[in-house]
C-alpha cells in the first residue's frame, strides 16, 4: 500500500511539472507575441501617420489598438478622399527623426523613405511569425503581411517612375488601401488577449446570464 500511494505520489508531481512547463512556456510564447503586435502596431502606426502629415493630415489616436479606433480612423480618410486637394502641397518635407544632415528632403525621396523602413519593419514581424509558436490565425497573418509587402512594393514602383509628379490623393488613395491591409494583420497578432471593447462587453453579458 505504501508503495502503491508513493508511486501515486511521484505521477502526480510528474503532472505538475509537466502542466507548469507547459504553462510556463505558453506564458513565454505570449509575452513574446504581445511584444510583436505592440512593436508591429506602433511601427505600422507611426507609417501611416507619417504618409498623412505629408498630407497635412494629423493622426494622434491608437486607431490599430481597436475597431472602434480604426473605424474612426477610416471615416477621418473617407472624409479626405471627397476633398479638393492640390496636387502637391508641401515639395519639401521636414522630419527631425530621419537620421539625416539636412532634415528637409525632397517629398517623393521622403516617402520612399518611409517605405523602406515599414518593409525592413515587415521583415522582421514575417521572421518571427515563421520562427515562434504565436497563438491565433498566424498563417493569415503571414498572407496578409505578404499582401501588404507586395502592395508596398508596387507603390514603391509608382513612385520611383513618377518621382515628383506623384500626388498627394494618390498617397491618400494609399494610405486608404495600406491602412486597411494592415489591421486585419494587427488583429490576428492580439488575437489571444485583445478583443474590441464592444465585443468583450458582449461576452461579459453573456458569461454572467
Amino acid at each position: 500500500m505504501g508503495f502503491e500511494n508513493f508511486f501515486t505520489h511521484i505521477c502526480l508531481i510528474a503532472i505538475v511539472l509537466k502542466i507548469y512547463s507547459s504553462e510556463s512556456e505558453r506564458h513565454k510564447s505570449l509575452t513574446k507575441q504581445y511584444e510583436v503586435y505592440e512593436s508591429f502596431k506602433y511601427a505600422s502606426q507611426r507609417f501611416v501617420c507619417s504618409l498623412c502629415r505629408i498630407v497635412e493630415i494629423e493622426i494622434n489616436h491608437d486607431f490599430f489598438g481597436t475597431d472602434t479606433g480604426f473605424d474612426d480612423f477610416y471615416e477621418t480618410i473617407k472624409e479626405k478622399l471627397e476633398c479638393c486637394f492640390p496636387e502637391i502641397q508641401n515639395e519639401i518635407i521636414e522630419d527631425d527623426y530621419l537620421l539625416y544632415s539636412t532634415k528637409k528632403i525632397p517629398r517623393e525621396v521622403v516617402i520612399k523613405i518611409y517605405f523602406k523602413q515599414y518593409l525592413r519593419e515587415l521583415d522582421n514581424v514575417n521572421s518571427l511569425l515563421y520562427a515562434e509558436n504565436f497563438i491565433g490565425p498566424m498563417e493569415h497573418a503571414v498572407e496578409q503581411i505578404n499582401y501588404i509587402y507586395n502592395e508596398l512594393q508596387a507603390e514603391e514602383c509608382v513612385v520611383e517612375e513618377q518621382a515628383s509628379n506623384y500626388t498627394d490623393i494618390q498617397l491618400l488613395k494609399f494610405v486608404d488601401v495600406i491602412s486597411r491591409c494592415i489591421y486585419p494583420a494587427v488583429k490576428d497578432l492580439r488575437h489571444p488577449w485583445r478583443w474590441d471593447f464592444k465585443i468583450r462587453e458582449k461576452m461579459c453579458q453573456i458569461i454572467n446570464n
